[in-house]
């Protein structure tokens, strides 16, 4: 009796910390995060979306890679350039790197635009290149 007792208080003790715990969002690769930062917008105004590439703990973008942004096409959307690359980042450096995509949306309502972010991160023993793909919608009055 006296154990069963000791198990239900250790399960309950359990539940209540987790319960209790805040949520973290999943961690899907821990040697980089990719932040979008979607400004409100009306349609036909210019819009800056911010897309912004830090390196996990133990990391540092690689300066010699190929880094670049893919704006894939939007019915409804223009953008200022459709690729973006090194030259065009708005902060490149070990710590971090941050693109503007200038957008258009010609009508209001939600537009869903995806773009194909290729760079890569390093350790100290090895550099990994990255591709993700970002979507973000812009709510456009």
């Amino acid at each position: 009796m006296r154990k069963r007792l000791v198990l239900t208080v250790s399960v309950a003790s359990f539940v209540l910390a987790v319960a209790s715990a805040p949520f973290a969002e999943e961690v899907k690769d821990p040697s980089y995060a990719v932040k979008v930062d979607v400004p409100a917008t009306k349609a036909g105004q210019h819009a800056v979306v911010k897309l912004h590439v830090k390196p996990g703990a133990g990391y540092h973008m690689n300066r010699d890679f190929p880094v670049g942004v893919t704006v894939a096409p939007t019915a409804g959307v223009t953008t200022d350039k459709a690729h973006l690359g090194k030259a065009d980042a708005a902060r490149f450096e070990d710590a971090g790197a941050d693109f503007d995509v200038g957008l258009v949306a010609a009508a209001p309502g939600k537009q869903v635009v995806t773009a194909d972010l290729k760079f890569a991160v390093c350790s100290a023993t090895a550099c990994e290149p990255k591709r993700e793909k970002v979507s973000f919608t812009l709510e456009v009055k």
